[in-house]
């Protein structure tokens, strides 16, 4: 049910000629808001790095980072590799991304409902298992397009949940005011979508 229209006692509508009206809109301008009080120098930037907790997992958020990264591509080239196709490559890379796509969301939720050094230790684990079978699928010979597109899709299902957990647990290992410079990587172990 909408509510009933305005009468006239309640709205006052000022009568505007055309010439007060340019005078009045030249007086007042709409100022940007500032997001940040004050403007910290570049030294700053990495701030957070003080905090001896937020420097390890900072560095293992690097080298996870770019180990999944490699392993993506590793990924790719192989199916390219073991069967030739372009389609068989796309059909993988949408495998890798499908999981965020769809479950993103309840990844979040998770995150929040439990403890996110636990979600993220046992992401870290389960990367690693995921990438000890490919490369042992794939030094014994045996590998299919199909083992890797599965391994594709479980690390990535593994990657929706660090990818939730790994902000928080970087807003609590940082002091309070540095929070902001301690969130602005992407989370730990997952290569943003």
């Amino acid at each position: 049910m909408a509510p009933p229209p305005p009468t006239s006692a309640t709205v006052s509508q000022p009568v505007i000629d055309s010439a007060s009206a340019s005078a009045s809109a030249a007086s007042i301008q709409t100022q940007p808001i500032a997001v940040v009080s004050e403007h910290l120098p570049w030294r700053h930037t990495f701030i957070s790095l003080r905090v001896p907790n937020f420097r390890i997992f900072a560095i293992g958020h690097f080298v996870a980072v770019i180990a999944l990264w490699m392993q993506r591509i590793a990924q790719d080239w192989l199916v390219l590799e073991l069967s030739g196709s372009v389609t068989a490559v796309a059909i993988t890379v949408a495998l890798q991304f499908m999981p965020s796509l769809l479950l993103g969301p309840w990844g979040g939720m998770m995150a929040d409902r439990f403890a996110k050094r636990r979600i993220l230790i046992l992401c870290q684990r389960l990367a690693a298992v995921l990438a000890a079978a490919l490369a042992v699928l794939d030094l014994t010979g045996v590998i299919e397009v199909w083992h890797v597109s599965v391994l594709a899709l479980l690390l990535r299902l593994d990657a929706v949940l660090g990818r939730h957990a790994g902000p928080g647990l970087a807003m609590s290992l940082s002091v309070r005011r540095d929070a902001p410079h301690a969130t602005t990587a992407p989370p730990p172990a997952t290569p943003p979508a």
